[in-house]
């Protein structure tokens, strides 16, 4: 059996319903759910006592990364290598199978780097790594978006507590961990997981509530960005150069 879980509104019945359906195709008819935090259902002074001050999140963002954060420290509390972490609005596709999570989860226990692997294509795919199975490989990214279904390593759980406490941004902003050196990213050339795009969320509306969002999303990257040593801020600039770079060549060509 994989190490995973499911992170899942307990009251909401629909999306159980909907986890239950899809892990059965897999052959898992009893999935591990881990209690979602619902931080649209707590007031704001204790929301807000988990994030820096002046934050541009919504209390949706705080909640997400608040539940991921409650994964990230119960599995650290265990002897688990790596785990995969899945949100209840998934699908699996027809070449999603527990072994090719298997062998997926073999390759990340051997990175002793902190390392994320999202089991999706993405436009921001660099090199090819490893060959999983058949035409299933993984690549290198320059960058990353949404949580709906990865595997994170012990080293970088560790990695993104440490750069999310207090909590800064949307805990999927890949890129800010990978500029400051704390993360390694990591794609898939299929997708095995994709969002279910009839389950409404309200996170993406509640996105472009601040006015002045991207400019409190930049100021919380650079507090972070001055306290690097002189190398890994010279590292961080090729990173953000190369991803500039690349932008035109973006594509889920590979």
């Amino acid at each position: 059996m994989i190490n995973y879980t499911v992170i899942s509104d307990r009251d909401n019945k629909k999306r159980r319903k909907l986890v239950y359906n899809e892990f059965y195709k897999i052959g898992i008819e009893e999935p591990n759910f881990t209690d979602a935090i619902m931080a649209t259902r707590m007031n704001d002074k204790e929301v807000y006592a988990h994030t820096i001050a002046n934050t541009f999140l919504s209390k949706g963002e705080v909640g997400c990364a608040l539940s991921h954060k409650k994964v990230y420290e119960e599995f650290l509390r265990t002897n688990e290598n790596s785990i995969a972490i899945f949100e209840d609005d998934i699908k699996f596709s027809d070449e999603c199978t527990i072994e090719t999570i298997k062998k997926i989860m073999g390759i990340v226990n051997h990175m002793t780097r902190p390392a994320v692997v999202v089991l999706q294509k993405s436009i921001y795919h660099h090199k090819k790594l490893h060959n999983v199975k058949d035409n299933l490989f993984i690549y290198s990214a320059r960058n990353l978006f949404c949580t709906h279904g990865y595997i994170i390593n012990r080293a970088g759980a560790e990695s993104i507590l440490k750069v999310q406490s207090p909590i800064r941004f949307e805990i999927d902003a890949f890129k800010f961990y990978y500029w400051l050196g704390a993360l390694d990213l990591f794609c898939l050339n299929e997708d095995l997981v994709i969002q279910d795009e009839a389950q409404v969320s309200n996170i993406k509306a509640e996105r472009h509530e601040v006015y002045n969002r991207t400019a409190l999303k930049n100021k919380a990257y650079k507090e972070l960005y001055t306290e690097l040593p002189c190398k890994q801020k010279v590292q961080a600039q090729l990173k953000r150069l190369s991803k500039v770079l690349y932008k035109p060549f973006e594509s889920l060509e590979y």
